[in-house]
């Protein structure tokens, strides 16, 4: 009897496990918990069993009409105008039985004016960076290196100097002088976290003046491309990555900058293995598009000065969620040569799951023959060259694989604009 029990029981696990990794269960767990998508846009919803969303709709396809979003059982309006939300939790059912609830935000449909004009950018750091240390000979004969027994180390940004904001390296040499051999206390952001050091300066008989033994960097200078321009509000993202330090990876913290306009020069194309890079030149007096107010992981931000404007597009464009991107065809708008801003032919390889704000959204290959004669594929400046898709701005361009420069990584334009 016992035995026959135990079967029973083994029988009933077996097809617990077996409910477990049937199909429909396994495509309900890899649906998503949160959906972000604008008004009048429609996300289906892989799935190839009869999962159904309530009752207003039978299939798996996510509407932001009017009639759903004015659901006021499902759906809650939260602020006003252009920066009210829709929220609400949607049932998901699976043979009548409701099973899961997905959190569905609906936004106000946006406008903006898609970038791919080459950008020059100037940009100097609020404090400065600690790019390496260096040994100071003193006139015992001995070395010593002040910084690295204060405890500086590469990446931290120095940002006061006893209590003084710090604007540049050269203000800072001006004051380790002034202090010769007395500590000095610096304020340094580290990680994101905010320390003090103390620091005495020594001679150095070969500079003849007092060092902390450090090497710094307190401004940077490239090219890259504007993704979007929000003309209404007067605001503009662009590159789709951070600025960062060439020597520690960290991301430039932003004192004052500009973009600015620039010229193409010279392209050398990318190989497998080398990648390919657009050569521009620019001033600093050369008409400015903006100011940079923000340096992110997603992109550089700031204020324009007038209204950007896109010949391709001149009534600019709407913007679609992650949700609505497919795999498959689409188009950049960048700037290679002198012929100005076109529009170049793309394949989405792989558009990845991602419900919180990441890099490498999406992996994009280059399909269009005109593009690929002239950089070979992706190259360095074309980082920020909005990407389309059925007419709507879905993302940027943002690195090249060095292994097969006619494809690269993208970023989702949602993260760019949250």
């Amino acid at each position: 009897m016992k035995l026959k029990n135990k079967l029973i029981a083994l029988a009933g696990a077996g097809l617990l496990l077996t409910a477990l990794r049937s199909a429909p269960l396994v495509e309900l767990f890899e649906l998503p918990d949160r959906v972000v998508i604008y008004e009048n846009e429609e996300v289906g919803l892989k799935c190839s069993f009869p999962f159904s969303l309530y009752e207003n709709q039978n299939s798996l396809v996510l509407s932001a009409s009017a009639d759903i979003a004015n659901d006021s059982e499902i759906f809650k309006h939260l602020g006003e105008g252009e920066n009210e939300i829709i929220r609400g939790n949607v049932p998901v059912s699976f043979l009548g039985m409701e099973i899961k609830n997905i959190e569905v935000y609906i936004l106000p449909q946006k406008n903006v004016t898609p970038g791919g004009m080459c950008i020059g950018v100037s940009l100097f750091t609020n404090g400065v960076i600690v790019a390496g240390n260096s040994d100071i000979s003193c006139q015992d004969g001995k070395k010593v290196n002040p910084a690295m027994q204060a405890g500086l180390f590469d990446g931290d940004i120095i940002t006061k100097v006893n209590g003084q904001q710090l604007l540049n390296a050269r203000q800072l040499g001006q004051l380790v002088e002034e202090s010769k051999d007395k500590p000095i206390k610096l304020s340094v952001l580290r990680n994101n976290k905010s320390v003090e050091v103390n620091i005495t300066p020594a001679y150095d008989v070969y500079e003849k003046k007092y060092r902390l033994g450090l090497w710094l960097r307190d401004s940077t200078a490239g090219i890259g491309t504007i993704t979007y321009a929000d003309n209404e509000n007067k605001k503009y993202a662009a590159l789709g990555h951070a600025i960062t330090d060439p020597d520690t990876g960290t991301i430039l913290p932003v004192g004052t900058g500009e973009i600015v306009e620039c010229t193409i020069n010279d392209i050398v194309k990318g190989k497998k293995g080398i990648p390919g890079e657009l050569k521009g030149s620019f001033r600093l007096n050369s008409p400015a598009y903006g100011s940079i107010s923000a340096n992110t992981e997603f992109g550089l931000y700031g204020d324009t000065y007038s209204d950007i404007i896109n010949e391709l597009y001149p009534q600019g464009v709407q913007v679609a969620s992650r949700n609505s991107v497919k795999e498959g065809k689409a188009t950049i708008l960048t700037t290679v040569d002198g012929q100005g801003i076109q529009e170049y032919e793309i394949n989405i390889i792989k558009a990845n799951k991602q419900d919180v704000r990441a890099s490498k959204s999406m992996i994009i290959e280059v399909t269009d023959q005109r593009l690929l004669e002239k950089t070979g594929g992706i190259v360095q400046g074309m980082s920020g060259s909005p990407i389309l898709q059925n007419g709507k701005l879905i993302g940027a361009v943002t690195h090249v694989l060095i292994s097969d420069p006619q494809k690269g990584y993208a970023l989702y334009i949602d993260w760019m604009q949250e």
